[in-house]
Order: C-alpha cells, then sequence, then structure tokens
C-alpha cells in the first residue's frame, strides 16, 4: 500500500523488514534521509506478537538530526476501502526506488532505481522468460528489507494477481504454505519449497541449488509439471542475470539462460584488475565472476548521497575498464564439499587432500584452493546468502 502511494506521487521508496535491528534500519535511513517513515508497531511471527513501539522510537531517536524528517506515520491496522491512486506522469529515468547492499563489508550501499528501467526489465522477465499471463497468480515469500520484495509486488504492475503472506511458512504446520498455493490457486511460487496442480514455476534464488536438492524437488518435493527456476540476479541490478524460460532444456546446477537484453561474461577471478584493466574472459561452464560486458535496462543511476556517482563507479567499475563487476560464482565448490563431505571426521588428517582432490576432480585443477581451514559454519545474510568477504 505504502510503495504503490508513494510511487503514485512520482517519490522514491525505500524499506527494512519488521525483524531488523534499529542499527541496521538507521544505517539505511541516515543515507535516505527520508520525509517520513510508515512503521508497524507490531509484527507476527512463530504464532508471536511481538511490539515495536520501542523500535519505533528509538528510530524517531536516531533521525533526530536529519532535518528532512518530518515524523512517523502509523499505518492503520483496517481499511475498508483505500483512496483510488492518480498516478504522476515522470520521466523515463525517475528515481522511484531505493535499495541497499547486505551490509557485509560495511553500511549498506543505498542504489537508486528508475521507474522505466524497472518497468522495462520487469516486462521483459515476466513474459517472455516467466510466461506470466492474465491468469496467473504470485507468490513471493520474501521479507520487506530486500529487492525480492518487489517480485512480490510487482504483478500488480502487470495486471496480474498477487498474494502476499505474512509470517512463519511453518505454522500452524509445515503443510500450511503449501497448502495456500493450493487454495489459491498460485501459479509462480518464489521462495529460498495439498494441491499442487496449478502451481508452474517455482524460483530459488540466493545461490543456486545445489544438485541433491535439484533432484529432490522433482524426485520427491514436486509434480514433474512444476519448473524449477534457478534465478540469479541482485539488488543492485533489480533484474536477473540467470533465470528460467519457457522452452529450454533444464539441467541441475545451473540458471537455465542469461537474461535477454543482458550482455554477460564470465571473468577469471585470478586477475587483480584495476583502472584502465581488461578483466580475461574464460569459457562456459568455468566458474569464474560474472561481469556485465555492456550497458543493460536496469543499471543503477547511481548511489544516493553527494559522492554517490563516485562510490558507484568504484563499487562495479574500478575493478575491469568499462565492465560492471558484479559477483563471483563461488556454489560448484560449495556443491563439492556439501555433497561429499557431509559425515566426515572432523579431526581427519587426510581430509583436507581428499577435498583438494575432489575439487580438482569435479571441477579443474586451478580452482583448487592452495589453503583449507577448519571453520564451525559460513555466516549468512538474512536472506541466506553465505558472507565469504568479510571471512576472507
Amino acid at each position: 500500500m505504502v510503495f504503490l502511494a508513494t510511487t503514485a506521487l512520482g517519490a522514491q521508496f525505500s524499506s527494512a523488514s519488521t525483524n531488523a535491528r534499529v542499527k541496521r534500519i538507521l544505517d539505511r535511513l541516515l543515507q535516505l534521509k527520508p520525509i517520513c517513515v510508515f512503521m508497524d508497531d507490531a509484527a507476527v511471527y512463530n504464532g508471536k506478537q511481538i511490539d515495536l513501539r520501542s523500535k519505533i522510537k528509538d528510530v524517531v531517536d536516531g533521525l533526530g538530526d536529519v532535518q528532512e524528517f518530518n515524523g512517523i506515520v502509523s499505518i492503520p491496522r483496517h481499511v475498508d476501502h483505500p483512496a483510488d491512486l492518480e498516478f504522476v506522469r515522470t520521466d523515463f529515468r525517475s528515481p522511484f526506488l531505493v535499495v541497499y547492499s547486505s551490509a557485509t563489508t560495511g553500511k549498506p550501499k543505498p542504489t537508486v532505481q528508475s521507474a522505466g528501467r524497472y518497468l522495462l526489465n520487469g516486462t521483459k522477465e515476466s513474459r517472455l522468460h516467466r510466461d506470466i499471463g492474465a491468469n496467473s497468480t504470485i507468490l513471493q515469500y520474501t521479507t520487506t528489507g530486500w529487492i525480492m520484495d518487489l517480485a512480490a509486488i510487482a504483478g500488480l504492475v502487470f495486471g496480474r494477481r498477487t498474494i502476499l503472506y505474512d509470517g512463519s511458512p511453518f505454522l500452524p504446520d509445515v503443510k500450511f504454505l503449501i497448502q495456500l498455493l493450493g487454495e489459491h490457486k498460485v501459479t509462480h511460487f518464489g521462495t529460498e519449497i495439498a494441491d499442487l496442480s496449478n502451481l508452474s514455476v517455482t524460483t530459488s534464488t540466493g545461490m543456486v541449488l545445489s544438485e541433491s536438492l535439484s533432484e529432490w524437488f522433482y524426485s520427491e518435493g514436486f509434480p514433474a509439471h512444476t519448473q524449477l527456476a534457478n534465478i540469479s540476479g541482485g539488488t543492485d541490478l533489480a533484474g536477473c542475470f540467470g533465470l528460467e524460460n519457457p522452452i529450454s532444456p533444464l539441467y541441475v546446477g545451473g540458471c537455465q539462460c542469461a537474461g535477454l537484453g543482458i550482455p554477460i561474461a564470465v571473468f577469471d577471478q585470478a586477475d587483480e584488475g584495476a583502472s584502465g584493466v581488461k578483466g580475461t574472459e574464460i569459457p562456459d561452464s568455468t566458474p569464474g565472476e560474472i561481469v556485465a560486458t555492456g550497458a543493460f535496462p536496469t543499471m543503477p543511476v547511481r548511489f544516493l548521497g553527494e559522492d554517490g556517482s563516485q562510490k558507484y563507479f568504484d563499487s562495479y567499475f574500478a575493478r575491469f575498464d568499462s565492465e560492471f563487476d558484479f559477483l563471483p560464482v563461488t556454489h560448484e565448490i560449495y556443491n563439492v564439499t556439501d555433497t561429499q563431505f557431509t559425515e566426515e571426521v572432523v579431526d581427519s588428517n587426510c581430509l583436507v587432500g581428499r577435498v583438494k582432490e575432489a575439487i580438482c576432480k569435479a571441477l579443474n585443477a586451478r580452482l583448487v584452493p592452495k589453503y583449507i581451514f577448519q571453520t564451525p559454519e559460513i555466516p549468512t545474510t538474512v536472506n541466506l546468502r553465505k558472507v565469504q568477504l568479510p571471512v576472507k
């Protein structure tokens, strides 16, 4: 409701999830300098009501020095009929959304997206890649703190039916969300897995599913007519580099195809890179670093703030000359270790050598790490993405 009202006015919208800590919320808002902030005074999760009033007070106190801030707006619990929206016409490049990085290496980077660019790319992904039609019903299970929240409401933009679900997916029992899909005849379901006869697509994001999970999807989890869509994109590009399509064969361990209209390649992640340095493109099926080699529709307008344009350049273009450096691909190594070493003795003296041998055999020698260290776990973001750079 707030998103639609804000964008209808031609203003910029941003969000955070109700379970975010006050510091995390303020890390975003102090960069955004909002005129007003809409907040819920309570949230329900795992069957418990969580009082958010103290969080509201802390946020207001934290924004005390922001001159633009006018106050908190309390969201009504029940509205019989909201006012009809009258949309303000804006320029194609006008900003409408500010989204943030996961803040694994410092404060979250605020990325500004434009309305026209998103609509162009969103139409392409919905119509051509996802085969979303007039009778489609979409349910994207996500928090409101990252770009997948936009996927949850994008169906409305294109005249489709969207189901919004608030709360734990496992209450009152683990079957509840699946039953909900059948009850509302959901055709496109997004999550990080009744009657599923209407379910045509299930998307998985965060990282590519392992081979074992992909095989489980069809052998035990879902009917054969449901398409498993591994999608790889990002908050910063408000879209996908890799995703599904309705006509190509589907194989385990990767995305079905590259996004239309986005030129991408895989560069050698061993290249140090610097201003004016060209990266080295490597062959298909070789793990490396995903790079956009040319312009694409949803390139961010800039980062928020006075020095936003320079920070934007430094984050994405400083490593390889004229290339949009996106992310390293490491799931192949996890695929080896997660499937072959799940029940190993922790203090096995030969384990390091066997891990190296398995990576070399399954992938290639150039991907074998020089050092392997024991760690109790790899930290993840709230969206279950592995946080690797701080560990490194």
